[in-house]
């Protein structure tokens, strides 16, 4: 069911750079799984570089270098390398970045409309996307990262969400995302809702409202 919402896009060698393209390729089950095992291991060797990165820009100068430390200047990448989506694997490690910043909370507290803090940037119809459906159903997203990738269970906390994407996209929009995409894409979401207590970075993209 939920490869109706399929389309893999920029692709990255994990051991070469975040910034290498690959239109067209899908993740296996078992790559899902391989690269969430892979975000578990890097951020339980570095948390807070990887806290780091995620609240990072990609325009910022720094980006890169640090993506680049992450998956290649560590021992969790010993057996040799895997290609996957940068995005999929940034979500990956976003997971468990937010559950180490939960301490325990549910997602719910901390994700909801709140004027005095700063509003998110975006920079693509995804992103608005996935920050709509957090805030529209945080204990079906939290419930989703609960699950083991590429898992019945996440089959079914995937059809959970479902029905909200399309009320989340602006009209006549599209977002393009396979099931690791949008688990990434909430992932990401996610923590960046829970973290905006700390000042987003200025920049060109548009900003959603609070």
């Amino acid at each position: 069911m939920m490869k109706a919402i399929v389309g893999i896009v920029a692709a990255v060698a994990l051991a070469v750079t975040p910034a290498a393209a690959g239109a067209g390729e899908r993740v296996t089950p078992r790559a899902a799984l391989a690269v969430h095992e892979l975000a578990r291991c890097v951020f339980l060797a570095e948390p807070n570089r990887v806290r780091t990165l995620l609240t990072m820009r990609q325009a910022d100068s720094r980006y890169a270098s640090t993506f680049q430390h992450l998956v290649e200047r560590n021992a969790c990448l010993a057996a040799g390398t895997l290609s996957t989506n940068n995005r999929i694997f940034k979500g990956a490690l976003a997971e468990f970045a937010l559950f180490r910043d939960l301490g325990g909370e549910p997602l719910a507290a901390h994700v909801g409309d709140d004027p005095a803090l700063p509003p998110i940037r975006t920079s693509d119809e995804s992103e608005i996307m996935s920050i709509c459906v957090v805030r529209a159903r945080p204990e079906q997203v939290e419930a989703l990262f609960q699950t083991e990738p590429s898992s019945r269970s996440e089959t079914a906390a995937l059809q959970a969400i479902a029905p909200m994407l399309p009320g989340c996209l602006r009209r006549g929009a599209r977002a393009e995302l396979d099931r690791s995409s949008l688990r990434a894409m909430l992932a990401s979401a996610a923590f960046r809702l829970a973290d905006r207590g700390h000042a987003e970075a200025a920049g060109d993209a548009s900003a959603v409202t609070h």
